[in-house]
């Protein structure tokens, strides 16, 4: 019984992983509003933020 709760998550797992990866390739979030910010001179450069910035935004 535990082997079989194991092997359906490991295949829902894989699957919602090539579902997201499908649906981020296919849509593309955030391409358009770049790309509009871009023609009309909006677009500022950002800094760049390290991996420690980024993981203690996570929690602000």
């Amino acid at each position: 019984m535990g082997l079989c709760a194991v092997v359906y998550y490991v295949t829902t797992t894989i699957m919602a992983v090539i579902l997201g990866i499908i649906l981020v390739i296919s849509i593309r979030p955030g391409t358009s509003t770049i790309k509009v910010e871009r023609e009309s001179g909006n677009l500022e450069k950002a800094p760049r933020l390290g991996t420690l910035d980024a993981m203690l935004d996570l929690l602000r």
